[in-house]
């Protein structure tokens, strides 16, 4: 594969992340340039401000500090290779970063990490993840599903068949997704 096709797959790969996330993914990596930012307008269009952070660049030592913002808990050895794998050390700008993040999102999740995301659901913290917190999380990450959808993820992952996921099916939805 050519330097032309790979860029031209990672834009592709950029391009499929929801558009509310990657308005987040940029937000948090404008917090560590030294020029502040312009703010989003509410809109549905990709984010215009990433065109503006090519030009800008953080450095490498900051990305443990916003991937530990975004819930993650990376290891050094972690962070290493995420840097490899955008053939970078000491600087990286938003296209590197939002590389970085989809890397992150297919490598695969510990139980520790797992169960943060569960507690993301269930945001009442009863034990288990219900219709409404399944469409409540899905809009808030820029999906539209509807109820007939959401039922769906819901029937599959439930073992015990009580509408709801606890905490063991969940880890195995999730685990069985990877």
């Amino acid at each position: 594969m050519s330097y032309k096709q790979m860029k031209e797959e990672n834009v592709r790969k950029i391009l499929r992340l929801p558009v509310n996330f990657r308005k987040e993914l940029n937000e948090a990596f404008g917090l560590f340039l030294s020029n502040p930012l312009q703010r989003y307008p509410n809109t549905e269009e990709t984010p215009q401000i990433e065109r503006d952070l090519f030009q800008n660049q953080i450095q490498s030592v900051n990305l443990k500090t916003i991937l530990r913002a975004l819930g993650y808990e990376p290891r050094r050895d972690e962070l290493k290779k995420l840097l490899m794998y955008v053939d970078s050390s000491d600087q990286i700008d938003i296209f590197q970063f939002l590389l970085i993040m989809i890397k992150k999102m297919e490598l695969p999740d510990t139980k520790e990490e797992l169960l943060k995301a569960f507690r993301l659901f269930d945001k009442l913290d009863t034990g288990y993840i219900g219709i409404e917190e399944m469409k409540a999380l899905s809009a808030e990450c820029g999906y539209k599903f509807n109820d007939a959808e959401i039922n769906q993820m819901i029937e599959e992952g439930d073992r015990d068949q009580d509408g709801l996921i606890n905490e063991e099916e969940f880890l195995r939805v999730m685990k069985r997704g990877k």
